[in-house]
């Protein structure tokens, strides 16, 4: 429930212009004589000068008026929400003695005949609300007789909780409903619920002490009630007829500058996901806040010239602040909003909220915050007089579904708590309720009760629990109280949370050390040789003979020897550049032994890095194989001395050497691995050989592996996960498979590897899983796994049900581990079961029993539960930190304070997680500017320092996005240098010479300047828009690389290629990889393959043949036909009549010459296609005025609307006018002025607008749709002559079978579909044309989706509410998987806009031209499916009834379609015939059609490749 603050504002006193007294009463009588248009225009120009009239009665008390911004913005939203009980305003009260029910339900009625709010409904004209008094209203007394049941108190109270969620009849009213229950024989609980559309928690107080005097009158008690001069109703026409625009925008631009630099969105660490819907009215907790406390806090309130309420309001920031990770924050705080002296009495909703922003950046005290907040709050007070709404609308905040404008939490602090009503002879308290109502995620009620502050704080339970509420309300309390004891200690450091919350995970230490206790990891590897000499240890592929422990350590004791002669051992690096194959642990083995510790780099990495590597690690010896000793890795000058491992040269396959193993400490170096630096450079991470030793110990207490395990080295050695897979498979006598690269990105190749080897532990990142499960799958069968181990990025588990569902959660077992290279490859552990697929959060589970692992706020500070915190690692697995780097060091690995060890140190990770209620510790991502992409931990600062640092680069940024199949990519943006003109595929190859090629953006996008915030800061935002809009250089090459592609393949793939990489064109040289492609994409390729050209690819051929030209070639070698059968796949004479007498009273205009066709008056210019038309018509040279509501208002939303679309160029400014209108309203609701204008102006009339609505019955869209031609075809017959073109819908035919020909309708379509037939009588209109003079065209239209550049849809349209209504139910119904089951036709909505704009092309003759633009391609029920799947959707069939019923159950506001799916389910349920394939008709095109012919033929949208892209749009809404 609002309420008002302890701040209050009290009646304006007369000052400045102020009108005298005895002036106003002359002014009040002669405005009383106006009419109300004079009257509203003469009330401005007064408030203009500053003249305040006060609030008067409105003319001849008309029974109708405007409502208030604030109604209608409640009026809006309760149309919008389905939980519309948070709209109710409850109040329940307790009531002892000799009640006259009978008395209370006569005084219920006097008081709605005193307050004109409380018989007040609200009605809609033209799509917007008003408020219509009514002359009587009943208001009846309900009565219950509760003393029946077993607990009287308890029934009422039930009851009257369920009368709270009762919907009201805003239309029909009452809006105050009234319950009495009976609980006892002189005890009573009587219910009042109000709209809060008539009434705020001020009126409550009003409404109860009229209900008491009424009541006492009523019972015979003298009682003096004044009489009200004024109501509601007047209020709001005062309050519309006073706005002034220049104060307002002054106002505004206040707002605008005190709000800039706020979050979004205060994202409070929920218990649950956000859903796009709100479902649920809230709960309550209760708080009280004891006197010594309340007495702290109005002293210190005192000292800083604030209020109690600006002291409490620093506390609740103060906590907000330790609850989310943000230098601000905005806070919501409720006014009475009754300035005036005549509102005081007043029934009503003037309730307004002001956005409190405040700054905690820089860690203040509490005195500071108290003293900012104060001057925040009276900074607030002094510009409240602007409708909250008015603030919403014009600063246009980014909005996100289910989340409140500007601010998700509210904060109010009472005086004192509300009044009941005196009743003679009763005894009236307040009962409470159950349940809660709240507006945003966190609300805090509170009112001062003596000396003490109580109140509740309503929350929304979807979001969050009870417990988790109470805890805060607990650590508000404790913050505080630790505020005013030491109110000079940041906030952000005060004690807040209890030692049982703090998210503190020490280490148990390990139960045994098998492993550890050798010492070394070549020590421990002999003990297993010696174990199983004969055993194989290592296995690759193409041709390599296996190794078993014997001959590995034969062979790593031979690369030992050599190392030695050349002087490696104990504290040297020695470098690795090496293939995959059974060499790769030999040689790490060989450094190992030689007491060395190695740094492996993979051969494609760029030379200089790899030098700067070899540089810092003092790299002296590199061993590499044949074929990589002249690999890139190696190509800088100067570089160390490189040892070729070649066994067939005699040095090398000789007799054997001595056998050399150096002696060296645990503690000694294993191994560098370098991971990217946010500075530019990368950093090297030094780990011990005990540190490896110990993670293999840790893990045995969760996975048990032994001599029989097959392991796969799948990943990079230069990647940490691959020391797992290694020293996992050697060290426990296991066999290691080394996967060759190629068939690490073929995962139908490696499926069958895992399947062929028996491969029994699998380490996986879940994105490759992802592809490995399904080709697994597919395959079908059980495999041979005991465990596949997950790590490198955070883990989606609904993603495993496919597999689940298949093997269970036990054969094999399921292990997510997050890790960190720092603290040697894996940190904690989690088994997955089967009911942990229904979490949404990444469950990452605790650390290793030598690990401890610790969630701090920014001040190191553990969190509390339920709070994010960044995770730090303590424990045994902590490695020695970076190589060369000891600041950077000192930085990350801090000494541990809450470890038990002298000299312990614990790692900053710059993860974040939070540690639930139930102890589960959830992975959140990064708390910085490093990313994951890939498996691939990546600082976004190393590739913006490498991008900058190109010669042709003045300034870069690096910025993550997702990719057209939704995959995680990074993508650059640059300003280029003075004389420079890069193209970001050029720029792309650049950097491919200088950074591995997985750290290279996708695109890199050449900009003028990089946008940035008022702050001067980097705008993210800003280029998020940009990341949709292909039409920007997206880093495609200056051209196509080599020849035109070749052949009817080549072409086909050209075109694949060019829509999934999002590339201009492709030339046959062109390579899929360097254009952006990856390898979770290659499986989206294979599907479009499959789709397009009927052809199985396996995915070993696209690796192996990257670029276009020889990826056709071999299509065409390897081709294999799909089967067919997995191929994707009236009364129209009254309406007549009706339209005749509308019609019949147009002016018929006499001769007349033809207005100029450059000046075009467009209707629908904001709505989907009339963005497009407008576009259209501006590139062309038209001058354009805009029909809009609002007018030139309306001019810079109208703006950014085509710019979010890509539409918009500033030299169009000067051809665009806006016009105030509305077209449901008489003559288009055209002033005189701008009627007449237009008559003599406007050459052309394109009418686009319509409101499209395929639930809502023709009745109530006719205004809108229909008639409103009445009104165009009168401006286009008066002055000179307009040619009219107005868009219909190509539904006005019977939608099945044969061909139409062009013409009028001779038949309406069904009344079921009520937008259909508005548009269809609409079409009637033109038959009057030419009578009147005009040339007019109907053109009728196909469904409309968005361009091919940024594949936008119109929510509107039934194809995506379908889409949606399948994505959400995982189904589809039987009939759309049928052969030839036609569903659509469509075009792009540039296609489509041009089509409009062609129409009225050499049409100049009076009378009706009809032209149907419909393609005759078409799209199918099949193709639609198949594109939700493409999109990355698991769809099953569903029998249609089942699945309509289904659908019917979904929320209509987010799928439309479900408040039509019932009607759909009943029809199949009373024809129970199995359904037929469809066919849709076709339209004749007139043969001189020209342009209009070819873009039909060519634009046409229908196959799955067009609709793939769409689909990912919708999903991303």
């Amino acid at each position: 429930m609002d309420q008002p603050t302890e701040l209050q504002t009290r009646p304006d006193t007369p000052v400045g212009g102020a009108a005298a007294p005895q002036d106003l009463a002359a002014l009040r009588s002669r405005l009383a004589a106006l009419s109300p248009q004079q009257r509203r225009l003469v009330e401005r120009m007064l408030a203009r000068k500053g003249t305040d009239l006060g609030i008067t009665r409105r003319a001849g008390d008309a029974p109708e008026a405007p409502c208030s911004f604030e109604q209608e913005r409640l009026w809006f939203m309760y149309e919008l929400l389905t939980r519309r009980e948070i709209f109710h305003v409850p109040v329940a009260l307790r009531v002892g003695g000799d009640l006259d029910a009978d008395a209370l339900e006569r005084a219920l009625q006097r008081l709605t005949d005193r307050h004109e709010s409380l018989r007040t409904v609200f009605r809609q004209r033209d799509g917007k609300p008003f408020q219509l008094v009514l002359d009587r209203l009943t208001t009846p007394l309900r009565r219950v007789d509760c003393r029946a049941e077993a607990d009287p108190a308890g029934a009422a109270r039930r009851l009257a909780s369920n009368l709270v969620v009762e919907d009201f009849d805003l239309a029909e009213g009452p809006l105050v409903r009234c319950t009495l229950y009976r609980t006892g024989e002189r005890e009573h609980l009587l219910a009042l619920v109000q709209h809060h559309i008539v009434s705020d928690n001020w009126s409550l107080g009003i409404l109860l002490d009229d209900l008491g005097r009424l009541y006492a009158r009523e019972c015979g008690v003298p009682v003096e009630l004044a009489p009200l001069e004024v109501h509601y109703p007047d209020f709001a026409e005062w309050q519309r007829a006073t706005v002034d625009g220049v104060s307002m925008r002054r106002t505004l631009e206040h707002w605008r500058e005190r709000l800039d630099g706020a979050p979004d969105a205060l994202d409070l660490p929920t218990d649950r996901p956000r859903p796009a819907i709100r479902g649920s009215q809230g709960q309550f907790h209760h708080v009280r806040f004891g006197a010594d406390l309340v007495a702290g806090l109005r002293e210190l309130a005192g000292k800083h010239d604030t209020t109690l309420l600006g002291a409490f309001l620093a506390g609740y920031v103060a906590l907000l602040s330790r609850l989310v990770r943000t230098d601000s924050l905005v806070v919501g705080v409720p006014v009475a909003g009754r300035p005036q002296a005549e509102t005081q009495r007043m029934i009503g909703y003037f309730l307004n909220w002001l956005p409190i922003h405040v700054r905690v950046g820089d860690r203040p005290d509490l005195h500071t915050l108290v003293r900012r907040t104060g001057a925040a709050l009276a900074d607030a007070l002094a510009h409240q007089h602007i409708p909250f709404d008015m603030l919403v609308r014009e600063l246009a905040p980014s909005r996100r579904p289910g989340v409140t404008p500007i601010f998700q939490t509210s904060f109010s602090l009472r005086d004192g708590a509300p009044t009941p009503p005196r009743m003679p002879g009763l005894e009236v308290d307040f009962a409470e309720l159950d349940g809660g109502a709240t507006h945003y995620d966190l609300m805090a009620e509170l009112w001062c009760e003596g000396d003490e502050v109580v109140g509740y704080l309503p929350f929304d339970d979807e979001l969050l629990d009870a417990a988790t509420v109470a805890r805060w309300a607990g650590w508000l309390e404790t913050l505080l109280r630790a505020g005013l004891a030491t109110p000079d200690v940041p906030v952000a450091d005060l004690p807040m949370t209890g030692d049982d919350e703090r998210a503190v995970v020490p280490a148990r230490g390990l139960s045994a050390a098998a492993l550890t206790g050798a010492g070394t990891l070549h020590a421990a590897f002999a003990a297993r040789a010696a174990e199983h000499p004969d055993a194989v240890a290592v296995s690759g592929e193409g041709g390599q003979p296996p190794l078993t422990y014997a001959a590995l350590a034969e062979r790593s004791g031979r690369i030992a020897a050599a190392l030695r002669e050349r002087g490696e051992g104990p504290g040297s690096i020695v470098g690795l550049v090496l293939e995959r194959g059974v060499d790769l642990p030999a040689a790490v083995l060989g450094v190992l032994r030689a007491g060395a510790a190695y740094l492996p780099i993979d051969p494609d990495n760029p030379a200089d890095r790899t030098a700067d590597q070899f540089a810092e690690c003092g790299v002296r010896t590199v061993l590499a194989g044949p074929e990589t000793a002249h690999a890139p890795a190696l190509g800088a000058d100067g570089g160390p001395h490189v040892v070729v491992l070649d066994w067939q040269d005699p040095a090398w396959s000789g007799a054997a050497p001595e056998p050399v193993t150096a002696e060296v400490s645990p503690d000694a170096p294993a191994y560098v691995i370098y991971t990217s630096g946010s500075t530019g450079r990368p950093k090297g991470v030094l780990v011990a050989h005990r540190h490896v030793l110990r993670l293999l110990d840790a893990c045995d207490e969760h996975m048990r592996f032994g001599p029989d395990d097959v392991w796969t080295l799948f990943h990079s050695y230069a990647f940490d996960f691959s020391v797992w897979e290694i020293w996992g498979a050697l060290l426990h006598g296991g066999r290691l498979i080394v996967v060759p690269q190629w068939a690490t990105r073929a995962p139908d190749v490696f499926a069958d590897l895992v399947r062929r080897e028996g491969v029994t532990v699998l380490s996986q990142t879940p994105s490759a899983f992802g592809q490995v499960s399904a080709a697994l799958l597919e395959r079908g069968g059980p495999t041979a796994l005991r465990y596949v181990v997950f790590g490198g990025e955070a883990l989606d588990l609904g993603a495993l049900r496919p597999w689940v569902a298949a093997h269970g959660d036990r054969q094999p077992e399921l292990i997510n581990m997050y890790g960190i290279t720092e603290t040697t490859v894996h940190v904690t552990v989690r088994p997955v079961r089967e009911a942990d697929l229904a979490e949404t959060a990444s469950l990452i589970g605790p650390p290793l029993p030598d690990l401890s692992l610790y969630l701090l706020d920014g001040a190191l500070h553990p969190v509390g539960t339920g709070v994010p915190g960044e995770i730090f690692v303590g424990g045994d697995g902590v490695t020695h930190g970076y190589v060369a780097n000891p600041a950077l060091t000192a930085d990350r690995m801090l000494p541990d304070p809450f470890g038990d060890r002298p000299g312990a140190r614990m790692y900053r990770s710059g993860d974040l997680a939070v540690r639930r209620a139930d102890g589960e510790l959830v992975y959140l991502g990064r708390g910085d500017d490093q990313v994951k992409v890939r498996g691939h931990r990546i600082e976004l600062g190393e590739v913006q320092a490498a991008l900058g640092a190109l010669d042709d680069v003045a300034r870069a940024a690096v910025v993550l996005e997702r990719d057209r199949v939704g995959a995680a990519t990074l993508a650059g943006y640059v300003v280029p240098a003075a004389d420079a003109r890069p193209t970001g595929g050029a720029l792309r190859r650049a950097l491919l010479r200088t950074l591995p090629e997985w750290m290279v953006p996708a695109s890199v996008t050449v900009l003028d300047e990089l946008p940035l915030t008022r702050n001067g800061k980097l705008d993210r935002k800003a280029l998020a828009a940009r990341a949709a809009d292909p039409a920007a250089d997206r880093g495609a090459p200056a051209g196509p690389r080599g020849e035109a592609p070749r052949g009817d393949t080549a072409v086909a793939l050209a075109a694949i290629w060019t829509d999934l990489l999002g590339v201009p064109a492709v030339g046959g040289d062109d390579n899929f990889f360097e254009l952006g492609g990856h390898s979770l994409m290659v499986m989206h390729l294979v599907a479009r393959i499959r789709t397009a050209l009927g052809v199985d690819v396996p995915m070993e051929t696209l690796f192996r043949n990257p670029q276009l030209q020889p990826l056709a070639d071999a299509v065409d070698e390897v081709a294999t036909p799909v089967p067919d059968d997995a191929r994707p796949a009236g009364d129209i004479d009254a309406a007549r009549a009706e339209v005749r007498r509308r019609a019949a009273g147009i002016p018929r205009p006499g001769p007349r010459e033809a207005a100029d066709r450059g000046t075009v008056l467009l209707t629908g210019a904001t709505g989907f296609v009339g963005r497009f038309v407008l576009a259209d018509l501006l590139a062309g040279g038209a001058r354009v005025v805009c029909l809009v509501r609002g007018g030139a208002g309306r001019r810079d939303r109208l703006i950014a609307g085509m710019t979010g679309l890509g539409l918009w160029r500033e030299e169009l400014a000067d051809r665009l006018d806006l016009v105030d209108g509305d077209i449901a309203a008489p003559r288009l609701g055209l002033s005189t002025e701008d009627f007449d204008r237009l008559a003599e102006t406007a050459g052309r009339i394109v009418h686009v607008a319509a409101w499209v609505n395929h639930v809502y019955p023709y009745e109530q869209l006719a205004d809108a749709n229909t008639h409103s031609m009445a009104g165009l075809l009168e401006l286009a017959a008066a002055g000179r002559r307009a040619a009219l073109t107005v868009v219909s819908t190509s539904s006005v035919h019977d939608p099945d079978g044969g061909t139409v020909a062009p013409g009028p309708l001779r038949a309406l379509p069904s009344a079921a579909n009520g937008y259909v037939r508005s548009k269809a009588v609409a079409e009637l209109y033109l038959e009057h044309a030419e009578e009147l003079d005009v040339p007019a065209v109907v053109v009728r239209i196909p469904s409309v989706f968005g361009d091919q550049r940024r594949f936008q849809i119109n929510a509107a349209d039934a194809v995506w509410s379908w889409s949606r209504a399948m994505i959400d139910t995982g189904r589809y119904p039987e009939s759309f998987g049928l052969e030839g089951n036609e569903l659509f036709q469509a075009l792009p909505a540039d296609a489509a806009a041009r089509v409009v704009t062609l129409a009225d092309e050499g049409h100049t003759r009076p009378g009706t031209r009809y032209l149907d633009a419909v393609p005759a391609a078409t799209g199918s029920t099949r193709d639609l499916v198949d594109a939700i799947r493409a999109a990355g959707h698991e769809l099953r069939p569903c029998p249609d009834r089942e699945w309509y019923s289904r659908v019917g159950d979904l929320d209509p506001g987010r799928v439309w379609v479900a408040g039509i799916a019932g009607q759909v389910a009943a029809q199949l349920a009373a024809h129970d015939a199995a359904p037929a394939p469809r066919t849709l008709r076709r339209f004749a095109v007139p043969d001189d059609a020209g342009e209009l012919s070819e873009l039909l033929r060519t634009r046409a949208l229908h196959t799955p490749a067009h609709l793939a892209g769409y689909i990912r749009t919708l999903d991303a809404s």
